[in-house]
């Protein structure tokens, strides 16, 4: 009995201990492992967009241009101005005017541009039939373009024109002279066509036309090309004037080009 009690004694005082241990117990501290501290990667520096670079201003403004009109065929008042001519240009438009004497009254003219976009490639410096003639394709990108036809109105006026009056050539004479050249070993004179100077009624025309970049000229032989963008400052414009004849058809000789008959130039106005 005295032994159970002194067990029970002990148990109790053993429980009393570890109770007033473990309100002082103070389990050990756990350090983490250190994590390694996060660092955004840099962002890569984006390249600079480059800018556009700004369109050359094109002068729109309206340039107004006047010339004198000249003999083109050579048969009469050549370095004569027989009338003149105007055009006004802005940017993608031509607007021209001619007023201009003409050979004969009542007959049939139409009107052409002749452009040259790109007139420093001339040949030689100064562009004429030769480049006009050279194709679509060639450096100084001519272009050839119906602008307009007119008939011609009576000026009033009797005009005089030289003209070479034909001669007949006698068969016999002509075997003659060769017999004579082949026994003599020189040419004989033959006649020349006596000069000869003709009344006309002469006429004038006066026709408003316009024209705007891009508009091609179709159709063959007489028509190709057509006028740059934003060049009709910077083309150089030749306006002809061709002769037709009205017993080929009213609408064919106001529409293809004929005899060419007067004409005018005018250089480029932007540099």
């Amino acid at each position: 009995m005295r032994a159970a009690l002194i067990g029970v004694a002990c148990t109790v005082v053993l429980a009393l201990g570890l109770s007033a241990s473990a309100g002082n117990y103070e389990p050990p501290k756990y350090d983490p492992p250190d994590k390694p501290k996060y660092e955004p990667k840099p962002r890569p520096t984006p390249k600079p967009t480059p800018k556009p670079k700004p369109k050359p201003k094109v002068d729109c403004s309206k340039h107004f241009q006047a010339e004198s009109m000249y003999d083109l065929s050579g048969k009469q008042d050549e370095g004569k101005s027989l009338g003149a001519a105007w055009i006004k240009r802005t940017c993608d438009k031509i607007e021209g005017h001619v007023t201009v004497k003409v050979d004969k009254a009542w007959e049939a003219y139409s009107v052409w541009w002749v452009i040259f976009n790109h007139p420093d490639k001339c040949t030689g410096g100064k562009c004429d039939a030769d480049d006009a003639e050279a194709g679509w394709d060639s450096p100084s990108a001519p272009a050839t373009i119906h602008a307009s036809g007119a008939i011609s109105a009576a000026t009033g006026h009797r005009e005089y024109v030289t003209v070479k009056k034909e001669v007949e050539i006698d068969p016999k004479r002509e075997k003659y002279l060769e017999y004579l050249e082949k026994k003599y070993g020189r040419p004989m004179p033959r006649l020349k066509p006596p000069l000869m100077r003709m009344p006309v009624n002469a006429g004038v025309i006066t026709v408003t036309f316009g024209l705007h970049a891009g508009q091609e000229g179709r159709g063959k032989p007489c028509c190709s090309g057509k006028l740059y963008h934003d060049n009709a400052k910077g083309a150089e414009i030749h306006i002809v004037v061709s002769q037709g004849s009205h017993k080929d058809g009213w609408v064919k000789a106001l529409t293809t080009p004929g005899e060419e008959h007067r004409y005018a130039v005018f250089k480029k106005t932007r540099h």
